[in-house]
């Protein structure tokens, strides 16, 4: 018997951000972004902070850029705060394609570093989110690379920030 599994496999590699070449690009916070592509995520074998790809529109220019985000929001109808969470939890087979780039601000730093505090543990509590809060230590940084999609080896301009959802995209 033979067992297949339809979807591809996948061939991710880790690039310290530091190594990684680019060509950055600002953007505009608010500036709605129409994704086309997202480079998934492989299994994470090393602590640090994981940044994500993500290709799409810049609707103020019209040209295709590449988001690198660690951390995604959505913010619920009538509620005055967001919710934060790893770009991980984004599920592309919902088929929600609409996003708006923020640049890092104070908020989405304080939650990465929540983030990372909580890496290897099902919940935080509150003397872990003092600590993190006051830990200025530094994380290492990688961008995932997925190698297995030749879309991501393209050359596009590029904005490191957070990717804001009007719908929950996970």
């Amino acid at each position: 018997m033979n067992c297949h599994s339809s979807i591809p496999r996948q061939d991710f590699n880790y690039v310290l951000m530091k190594d990684y070449t680019y060509t950055a690009v600002n953007i505009s916070a608010g500036t709605e972004i129409s994704l086309l592509a997202y480079s998934g995520s492989g299994h994470k074998d090393k602590k640090g902070r994981y940044y994500y790809q993500f290709l799409g529109i810049n609707h103020e220019t019209m040209d295709t850029v590449r988001i690198l985000a660690s951390m995604i929001s959505t913010q619920a109808p009538g509620e005055d705060h967001k919710t934060y969470t790893v770009v991980s939890q984004y599920d592309p087979y919902k088929r929600i394609t609409t996003a708006y780039f923020y640049p890092p601000d104070s908020t989405q730093a304080l939650m990465e570093k929540l983030s990372d505090s909580l890496t290897g543990k099902d919940e935080i509590n509150t003397e872990d989110a003092n600590t993190a809060v006051k830990d200025s230590s530094p994380v290492d940084e990688y961008v995932i690379v997925n190698k297995s999609m030749p879309v991501f080896s393209r050359k596009y301009k590029t904005a490191i920030g957070l990717l804001h959802f009007k719908e929950l995209p996970w």
